[in-house]
């Protein structure tokens, strides 16, 4: 019994020594430059702190980068006077850390003093930031951050003000965090570039709190595979909107307020809740892509062109209890065989409320069923059909036994009916119409607009906002000979002077006008902002003739002079010039604004090609059929060579610039089909007959279904590739799991299988004559090394990450994936085009183009494989360094129909090179396209210490592999300038692409390291809490021994 209390009492003592060693130790440590402080440095101060110190920080400015491997410590500011600034030079790397202002008002200014890197980088858990003014350029996409959390969890940003940071706060394999409270914007981005400061989920976070933020000038963006998070509360103007990539899940888009954005919500996700929110004046209120079991319910949408659109592949959608208004192309937009969707108890007002494709079995109403509709009527049902001149369906219809459901079933287009149509109560004050303002027919235009900002110096940017009544036409006067028709016009002026804006309006009834001044001072000569002349050039060298894409990246610039040395110029900002001669070429960019003018040159190398060198094209194709009855469909298959753009004439009027296109002959007649092939060395033709006959009732030509699939068989997810080789065909359609619906009638679609198990195939094809179909089998196996629903193997990785898996959209089987990577971007018409990868998953570092066509946000996938393609049948001669697949856009997009200049632009290890001894000279990147391997036109761009850098030009994307060739003896590597290829000199900043963070340490050791560093912080202190404890046993023992 005396031993038992003796224990007890060992116990008391223990537990008493460890719960004061943690306060007695705690203190404050005082940073500063005055004799009063501890220290001088941030990073002295942590370095000699203990868990549950607080770290006060006086006035002043820091230059330094602080490494916190502390946990449970404060650092804050002391200062209310916004004289504390911090500048870092890299990173944070601490656990349970509080990084926060005292102050409320903002009074703490942290600055990135290196642009290439994030102000705060956050690798642990339990991280709080709060409270801070952060800043940095924003000219330069690269992959820098306001915020970054990677690989961290629980942690909370809050109340922060993130400007100029094009990537804003970005979390990268980050999940259970909180992003909430703070406002970010960049005045830098132009309006109409869609992309600037904003909050970025990369791929593979989830369960993240996106609450209560400001944005302008930007976006949230939800990369793949991001799942459980919460968007709520947040407003977004003049930006990109809220975009969710595929492949996540159960994502919350809740009570946020859109205004002026490209699309309000833009999802490619399955099982979203998007609800509450409200979207105004944007070009597509909510676009759904490949999404289903999805619901939206309780937005409202008002003035967008589209109030919502399923652009492709969606089902299963639920839309109800949505207002949508003042569309100017349409209230909801469902192309063909878009079916399985469920909309009711919406309000629609629009000039045409609903364009539909042909059907896919839409339900327009629901059960009738007792509760307040949403225009205040006792039963739920259809939907309320009102145009704004009143003359809606709803607005018109009989009520004849005033249970707020029209006696007549509204037919919507062809089959598709709303049999319980919503119409106007008697009493509409308790109903919808309180809230929503229904316009009738337009009254006279009141103009009205304002300016932001309204004085300023020399040259002063102004934004014009229209905020008119009744207008369908605006006319600007800005005061100094310049004019817009513009809505809502941008404007720079370059000259002092006070100006007099007048803005016209115009409705069919009439006009109105209204003016404002803006004051323009001039510049003091300190405050005078001079223009930084800078550019680049793609290539910089190669045969004649070249083409060259001259991108600038000046500062302060209103005007760009180009001089492109060969008598040519321009004045555009990104111009192409084309140098047809060979010779050193100097090209001269004179930058200039209303302050002043800068320069600068480059020189472009141009050498002659010699005749063996000009690959002219050579024009071949085959047809199927060739003949048969009327209607009669022929599948033209491309087998040229040498070919970078195809003209097909059809003979019957029709043409395409397709590489393998479809045309249906409708009369009988010999028809000679033309196609003519080009690339920059000139162009070749051919022809062929097509021989139509007139169909007899007894020959009636029916259509014959036939496909191929590849894979047939893979482990989930599981990304396969169907092309339709169907004759006689008009029509089509395609069903991928067998349940009768239609998912698609595209003609070489992909669909991705989610799911193990054994799916049928169902593709069924028509013409006027008749039907026919054809089923295939897809197995879908179940991964083996998967460990269940968490896509999370605890290593660190890019946001492309290491492990197999085809990207979505690719039809690689997933075990020859060895890793991938993912860059999105908004592709704008007539605007270059480019997909940075900075985590170096792969070997290529970007790929780039310009767009003939608007896409919006688009995904580009590289995929690094284990070994060959399955999708090609060998390899390129020359030794194989890397073999790839570059997947850009959905199914389609990437053709010379919608894009031109395409580049890759990719690594090799120079040990690669020196081992093997190969030739530096013959790497070159092959492409596979019409079932053989074709040579790119590859050129040295620039080296580092470890790689060599290449740039190639390719007329799609496809299966790559980087070849080359040994040489006898040597090391391989070449310094100097060659024939083929020849290294720009330029300095330090031109040498590596203008991707950023080539090559990043692997955060494994530095996580090692710093649980070794935590354990050892707490060693001593536990240490001498066990020697007490022991020595008191050793004591209590002996004097209770005999």
């Amino acid at each position: 019994m005396r031993n038992k209390e003796k224990l007890f009492s060992i116990a008391l003592v223990f537990v008493f020594l460890v719960s004061i060693s943690a306060t007695a130790s705690a203190k404050e440590i005082v940073v500063g430059n005055d004799s009063e402080a501890d220290f001088r440095s941030i990073q002295e101060a942590v370095n000699s702190s203990f868990p549950g110190d607080t770290v006060i920080v006086g006035s002043g400015n820091y230059t330094e980068n602080v490494v916190v491997n502390v946990s449970n410590l404060t650092i804050m500011s002391e200062s209310k006077n916004y004289d504390v600034l911090v500048e870092p030079l890299n990173e944070s790397n601490a656990s349970n850390l509080t990084i926060m202002s005292e102050s409320k008002n903002y009074d703490v200014l942290v600055e990135s003093l290196n642009e290439s890197e994030s102000v705060f980088l956050i690798k642990v858990d339990n991280v709080t930031i709060s409270g801070f003014n952060i800043t940095g350029d924003g000219e330069t996409f690269n992959s820098s951050c306001g915020i970054c959390l990677e690989n961290a969890s629980n942690c909370n940003i809050k109340g922060n003000n993130v400007f100029e940071k094009r990537l804003g706060i970005t979390l990268v394999n980050a999940s259970y965090n909180t992003i909430s409270e703070n406002f970010l914007f960049n005045d830098r981005i132009p309006l109409d570039e869609n992309r600037g400061s904003g909050i970025s989920l990369e791929e593979g976070s989830g369960m993240n709190n996106l609450t209560g933020n400001a944005i302008e000038n930007g976006y949230i963006i939800l990369g793949p595979s991001s799942s459980g998070n919460l968007i709520a509360g947040n407003e977004i103007l003049n930006g990109g909107g809220i975009v969710i990539a595929c492949c996540g899940s159960d994502n919350v888009v809740s009570s946020n307020t859109i205004s002026n954005c490209s699309s309000g919500i833009d999802a490619y996700d399955q099982r979203i809740d998007i609800r509450d929110n409200r979207i105004t004046d944007c070009h597509h209120g909510i676009d759904l892509s490949f999404t289903s079991g999805t619901g939206i319910s309780g937005n409202t949408i008002l003035n967008c062109s589209i109030g919502i659109s399923f652009v492709e592949a969606c089902s299963s959608i639920e839309l109800f209890n949505n207002t949508i208004i003042s569309s100017a192309e349409c209230g909801i937009f469902i192309p063909d065989f878009e079916g399985n969707e469920r909309i009711y108890n919406n309000y629609f007002n629009n000039t045409l409320n609903v364009k539909l494709g042909i059907s896919g079995g839409n339900t327009w109403n629901s059960s009738l069923t007792s509760g307040t509709n949403i225009v205040g009527g006792p039963y739920l049902g259809g939907n309320f059909w009102a145009k704004p001149d009143g003359t809606g369906f709803s607005q018109m219809s009989e009520d004849s036994d005033e249970n707020g459901i029209g006696d007549l079933p509204y037919n919507i287009n062809g089959n598709d009916f709303d049999y319980l149509p919503l119409v106007s109560i008697s009493s509409p004050q308790d109903s919808k119409f309180d809230k929503i303002i229904v316009q009738g027919p337009a009254g006279f235009p009141e103009a009205d607009f304002s300016a932001n900002p309204k004085s300023g110096s020399a040259p002063l940017s102004v934004h014009f906002t229209d905020s008119s009544q009744n207008a369908t036409e605006w006319d600007w006067d800005f005061g100094d000979e310049a004019t817009s028709t513009s809505q809502n016009p941008e404007h720079t002026y370059t000259e002092a002077g006070d100006y007099t804006v007048n803005l016209t309006v115009t409705n069919e009834n009439g006009t109105d006008s209204t003016t404002q001044e803006i004051v323009v001072q001039e510049a003091e000569n300190e405050d005078k902002v001079l223009p930084v002349a800078n550019f680049n050039a793609h290539p910089r060298s190669g045969n004649a003739p070249l083409s060259v894409h001259f991108t600038d990246s000046s500062q302060n610039a209103t005007e760009w002079d180009w001089d492109f040395g060969d008598e040519a110029t321009s004045t555009a900002k990104n111009p192409e010039h084309t140098y047809t001669e060979a010779g050193n070429y100097i090209v001269n960019l004179t930058v200039s604004n209303g302050n002043g003018t800068d320069l600068k040159t480059l020189e472009i190398i141009v050498a002659e090609a010699s005749s063996e060198d000009k690959v002219l094209p050579v024009a071949n194709f085959n047809a199927n059929p060739t003949s048969g009855y009327a209607p009669l469909s022929v599948r033209f298959t491309d087998i040229s060579q040498n070919a970078t753009g195809w003209n097909w004439n059809f003979g019957d009027g029709n043409t395409s610039i397709a590489k393998n296109p479809i045309n249906t002959y409708s009369k009988a007649g010999n028809y000679t089909v033309n196609l003519t092939v080009s690339n920059e060395n000139g162009t070749k033709s051919k022809i062929l007959e097509i021989i139509v006959q007139k169909a007899q009732n007894e020959n009636k030509v029916y259509p014959v279904a036939n496909f191929n699939v590849n894979p047939t068989s893979g482990y989930a997810p599981l990304s396969v590739l169907f092309t339709d080789l169907s004759q006689n065909a008009a029509s089509r359609g395609w069903d991928f799991n067998n349940d009768g619906i239609v998912d698609t009638s595209d003609a070489s679609p992909v669909y991705v299988y989610t799911a193990p198990g054994t799916y049928t195939v169902n593709l069924k094809v028509s013409n006027g004559n008749g039907t026919a179909s054809k089923n295939a089998t897809i197995t879908v196996l179940k991964d083996s090394s998967s460990s269940g629903g968490s896509s999370s193997s605890g290593s660190s990785r890019s946001s492309g990450g290491s492990g197999g898996g085809g990207a979505g959209g690719s039809p690689e089987p997933q075990n020859n994936v060895e890793t991938k990577e993912i860059s999105q971007t908004f592709v704008t018409s007539g605007n270059p085009a480019k997909f940075d990868f900075p985590r170096n998953a792969t070997s290529v570092i970007y790929v780039s183009f310009d767009s003939k066509k608007t896409a919006g946000k688009t995904t580009t996938i590289v995929e690094l494989l284990k070994g060959k393609s399955t999708l090609v049948s060998g390899l390129p001669s020359g030794e194989v360094y890397k073999s790839l697949n570059i997947w850009v856009g959905n199914s389609g997009f990437a053709t010379s129909k919608n894009i031109e200049n395409a580049v890759v632009c990719f690594k090799i290890e120079k040990s690669w090179i020196k081992d093997r001894k190969i030739d530096q000279s013959s790497i070159t990147l092959n492409r596979y396209s019409d079932k053989k391997w074709n040579q790119l036109p590859t050129s040295l761009l620039s080296e580092d210490d470890k790689y060599l850098y290449f740039t190639a030009k390719t007329p799609g994307f496809s299966p790559f592999a980087i070849t080359s060739k040994t040489t006898a003896t040597g090391s391989g590597i070449q310094t100097g300038t060659g024939n083929k290829t020849q290294l720009a000199t330029v300095n330090e900043t031109q040498t590596k692409p203008s991707t950023q963070n080539l090559e990043q340490n692997s955060t494994g050791s530095g996580a090692e390291q710093k649980s070794k560093q935590e354990k050892n912080a707490n060693l001593p202190v536990f240490g001498m809490i066990c020697m007490i404890a022991l020595l008191l046993v050793a004591f209590l023992f002996k004097i209770d021994k005999p």
